[in-house]
């Protein structure tokens, strides 16, 4: 489990997220790797920290994968609500994966090394997580947790109205 993990530029993450960033590893069976992906897990963390204390709306994940940064929202949530099982949380995903990708989507101005990985990972079918993989490893901590399979689209099209407090686009 990471409690502390610093890198070669001598960056750091807080004891407090490492711990939480572990769990949510353990909990959905992610890798460590690659190691960098921890400072955006860790941005996440602190913008999700400045909303936590409020009510009002529900808090979304768009596109979850293995739901690695879901549970960590749901674990820094918890920490501070006990006896909370989920309620007004929500993973919306295909869980088939990255669509097609357009032109659009291949034209994001980078260049060099950053724009080889990104094309590599713009592949139809990347990210793709089985729903009940997803789902074991949501509710088996979190069970009123709300996960909604479709295209994003068509699953908010189909949405009542709802408020939502923090949006997480992954």
């Amino acid at each position: 489990v990471v409690h502390h993990a610093v890198n070669r530029s001598g960056k750091t993450v807080e004891p407090e997220f490492a711990a939480i960033y572990g769990q949510a590893l353990v909990a959905t069976r992610s890798s460590l790797f690659p190691m960098r992906r921890i400072y955006r897990h860790r941005n996440l963390w602190h913008l999700f920290r400045r909303i936590s204390g409020s009510s009002r709306g529900d808090v979304v994940e768009c596109g979850c994968a293995a739901g690695l940064s879901f549970v960590e929202l749901c674990l820094t949530f918890g920490k501070s609500h006990s006896q909370w099982a989920g309620e007004g949380f929500h993973v919306f995903d295909s869980f088939e994966g990255l669509s097609e990708p357009a032109a659009e989507d291949l034209n994001l101005g980078e260049t060099g090394e950053e724009a080889a990985l990104i094309a590599a990972n713009l592949v139809r079918g990347s990210f793709a997580v089985p729903f009940d993989v997803v789902r074991e490893s949501v509710h088996r901590i979190f069970p009123k947790a709300q996960l909604h399979r479709g295209w994003i689209p068509d699953i908010f099209a189909a949405q009542p109205e709802r408020t939502y407090r923090f949006v997480h686009l992954d």
